[in-house]
């Protein structure tokens, strides 16, 4: 859980016992994501950072992963862990080798205003991002090239896109 105090709590839900708090040092929190090996916690902040912490000790795996202009709303790993995407209020998407934070690929102006969401189909070849601009986009994704390109645009919301998500069959 993040909360606007720069801490990120987390929880075990069966006994509901805190397992560990990470105070950071500056930015309040706007995403958080683990591994799918549950290893590392991938931490958007409001000033642009991400963090990236090891869950057993609370560490930073490396120093923080700095592109962003803005705020970054959305982090996630791919599947297989190899990979961190951010989303950000400044349009962007950023694409992060997960093992030693190197920035891989910066896909600028991705959309007309800040990006508030971003998943991944069930084999990562799809991407669909949200956005304050009231369109989804639905790209194509190729994790060995790392790069992606938009396939198509949605457009009939009347507001801002917050969430999408994609049925698993």
């Amino acid at each position: 859980a993040s909360a606007s105090d720069s801490t990120v709590i987390i929880w075990n839900a069966n006994n509901g016992q805190k397992y560990r708090t990470i105070t950071r040092r500056s930015g309040n929190v706007l995403s958080v994501s683990f591994s799918p090996d549950e290893n590392k916690l991938v931490v958007g902040s409001d000033d642009g950072t991400i963090h990236v912490y090891n869950v057993n000790t609370g560490e930073e795996c490396y120093t923080p992963l700095v592109k962003h202009k803005k705020g970054v709303r959305f982090v996630t790993f791919t599947s297989d862990g190899k990979i961190i995407f951010s989303a950000s209020k400044d349009k962007s998407i950023c694409i992060w080798d997960a093992d030693n934070g190197n920035l891989l690929r910066v896909v600028p102006d991705a959309h007309d205003d800040e990006i508030l969401y971003l998943a991944f189909s069930s084999d990562n070849k799809t991407m669909a991002t949200a956005s304050a601009d009231k369109v989804i986009k639905i790209w194509d994704v190729n994790l060995t090239e790392r790069t992606c390109s938009v396939r198509r645009d949605l457009r009939d919301h009347k507001d801002w896109v917050r969430s999408v998500s994609f049925n698993p069959i």
